[in-house]
């Protein structure tokens, strides 16, 4: 089954199954879809829970990068490169851009990531991921 039609039909059995207010349908809408673009897109490196693969890739469960909106957003879009500590441990590998990715996918990916590692359950949204600006 096709990606869009499977999430359509996901996203219609939530709101017919669902008392959910439109908000937190929306809400589950994006974890779900979030998920999918992560293991698609993500989970190479950073590993299907998270953790980060050895001393190469860092971890992105419950670190504190994760609040900044606008940093994941550009890491996302630019990738990122050089030095940098993560949980007292550095890590120097090249995080390669992601130019495929819509404000949509990558709102979805930050309300996923959030959503299971971070210590918001918050939604993202594409107006918030649009109206950052990266170097």
């Amino acid at each position: 089954m096709n990606y869009y039609l499977r999430n359509s039909l996901l996203f219609l059995g939530v709101c017919l199954a669902s008392c959910a207010s439109p908000e937190q349908v929306k809400y589950e809408q994006y974890v779900i879809s979030g998920g999918e673009l992560y293991q698609t897109h993500c989970s190479n490196c950073h590993s299907k829970e998270g953790e980060g693969l050895r001393n190469l890739y860092p971890p992105i469960r419950q670190i504190d990068f994760l609040k900044n909106v606008s940093l994941v957003t550009c890491s996302i879009k630019n990738g990122l490169s050089g030095p940098m500590e993560i949980n007292g441990k550095m890590y120097n590998q090249k995080m390669p851009a992601n130019k495929n990715l819509y404000n949509l996918d990558i709102a979805q990916i930050i309300t996923f990531m959030n959503d299971k590692w971070g210590q918001t359950k918050k939604l993202v949204d594409t107006e918030e991921v649009a109206k950052v600006v990266c170097e």
